[in-house]
């Protein structure tokens, strides 16, 4: 996967750089604010720059290609031999490098030298080389555009390619499902449909040899009769070829413009979900779709603008993004369920939490923050008129009678209210948790008192990283606390 890339000057985008990527990365703004414009940069080796963290092992490889003659250079002396070594350590650990700074950071590692190396010669093209190897970008990547869908009938062609926009894809079916079995191909063609089925909800493909030798897309849902895909709705068409694309092309880095076209909300959210669980390819969405920018179920979120040029924010704040893309309580209302709770900070974690345990794969649930100390103020009728509603507050001394009162006003707008034993969301996040987003921050030897604030005990407030906490800590460790009750509670909102 790119791990942090830099783009290179294209169109309207001077530059912009995405770091600490991950593998479902949301790129988001309004229109012509330059979404298409990024994702063609990530998808042309020569309008990107990958970079990375190179890791001990490969300075150290580095190292060993230009000390003692490895790559035609060496000073058979020790102590310049250790110079160079910790020079190299000390430059390449500095933090990521990108392949187009390579030559750059030789000329650092050569200004650098000291005086140490006297008039040896320095192996500044042995360093530029073993740099260029290291860090090559060997990523294949694809531009799904906005514009695609597949021809509902073709002719025969097994070779025929499966382009961007979809074109082939029927022959490449056809070709697929008629290659042996436990072939590579014929594997990703059972990939394929199974994922088809399964994100679809319960619709299957299939194609079809015509008397005048073309191929015939068909679907068919849970055992009815076949009908051509021409006189189906667009969203299997999309469905189909989003998947084949996400799942078993050729290519490693996936790119989509407008995935959710012609996809109901439902639909986005079983497929990205199940992208996220199955694919092993790294993706790139550009979206107008509030789906895609749920917690849970992406890594990263970037916001484009466009005034005089394009500009791309990292967006840390999911509630940031929503708010430049001008959503409201409206684009929720085919919610299954919505969850209030207490604070903003609640809101990741909980997400999070319901994607572990199977519930936001299979139900539209909305996550509402009530905004802490004046939830007893809150109208309640808003939501009870349109929605099934259940809510959830913890045992934080610090706001009883708000809490109180909260609890007293859901009662009587007949919504179920689960109240957590420890005092804060914070306190359900296992110490494993903590160590792998904190690191050595978190003493091992640590307890968590569950009456007690976490940023107290350890000595600084975690609350700005719930989501990834949460996404750290184990499902078989919150089905050693009280949330298994309220997650029972949820399952028979959603049943009822």
């Amino acid at each position: 996967m790119f791990r942090n890339v830099e783009l290179m000057p294209w169109k309207g985008l001077k530059t912009a750089k995405l770091e600490n990527l991950g593998k479902i990365n949301v790129l988001c703004g309004k229109n012509s604010s330059g979404k298409s414009t990024v994702l063609e940069c990530i998808a042309e080796p020569s309008r990107r720059s990958p970079g990375r963290v190179l890791e001990p092992s490969e300075i150290e490889s580095i190292v060993g290609r230009t000390v003692h003659g490895g790559a035609g250079w060496g000073t058979q002396n020790p102590t310049m031999d250790r110079a160079f070594s910790e020079l190299l350590h000390r430059k390449l650990t500095s933090g990521p490098i990108f392949t187009h700074q390579i030559q750059t950071m030789c000329q650092r590692i050569y200004d650098e030298r000291g005086p140490t190396f006297g008039a040896w010669s320095f192996p500044t093209p042995q360093i530029e080389s073993a740099l260029r190897s290291a860090l090559a970008d060997k990523e294949t990547a694809v531009l799904v555009p906005a514009k695609r869908g597949e021809a509902a009938r073709q002719n025969v062609n097994a070779n025929d390619p499966v382009r961007a926009n979809g074109a082939g894809l029927i022959n490449w079916i056809f070709a697929a499902k008629n290659s042996e079995e436990n072939t590579p191909k014929r594997r990703n063609f059972e990939v394929l449909r199974d994922a088809f089925e399964t994100v679809s909800g319960g619709y299957k493909f299939e194609v079809f040899l015509t008397a005048d030798n073309s191929v015939e897309l068909k679907f068919a849902h849970r055992g009815g009769s076949w009908i051509p895909a021409e006189a189906c709705g667009l969203g299997l068409h999309e469905v189909l070829l989003l998947l084949f694309f996400g799942l078993v092309s050729d290519y490693s880095v996936v790119l989509l413009e407008e995935p959710e076209s012609h996809l109901h909300p439902d639909l986005q959210r079983r497929l990205i979900l199940h992208l996220r669980e199955r694919s092993e390819k790294q993706l790139f969405l550009a979206t107008h779709s509030n789906v895609f920018l749920a917690p849970g179920v992406t890594d990263k979120v970037f916001l484009s603008r466009f005034s005089a040029e394009v500009v791309v924010e990292n967006v840390t704040s999911r509630a940031t993004a929503l708010h430049e893309l001008g959503y409201s309580v409206a684009d929720n209302l085919v919610s299954d369920l919505i969850v209030l709770v207490e604070g903003p900070t609640d809101r990741p974690a909980l997400e999070e939490f319901l994607a572990k345990e199977g519930l936001l794969q299979n139900y539209s649930i909305k996550v509402w923050p009530m905004g802490g100390d004046i939830m007893s103020q809150l109208d309640l009728s808003v939501f009870t008129a349109s929605y099934k509603v259940i809510a959830l507050v913890d045992s934080d001394p610090g706001s009883g009678k708000e809490r109180k009162r909260f609890e007293d006003n859901c009662t009587a707008a007949g919504i179920p209210l689960h109240r957590l034993k420890r005092r804060s969301i914070e306190n359900y996040f296992s110490i494993e948790a903590l160590r792998q987003v904190f690191a050595d921050r978190v003493p091992t030897s640590l307890e968590i008192d569950a009456q007690k604030k976490v940023s107290e005990q350890i000595g600084f407030e975690v609350k700005r990283n719930n989501a990834a906490l949460a996404k750290a800590t184990s499902r078989e460790h919150l089905f050693e606390t009280d949330l298994a009750d309220f997650f029972s509670a949820v399952r028979e909102q959603l049943a009822s």
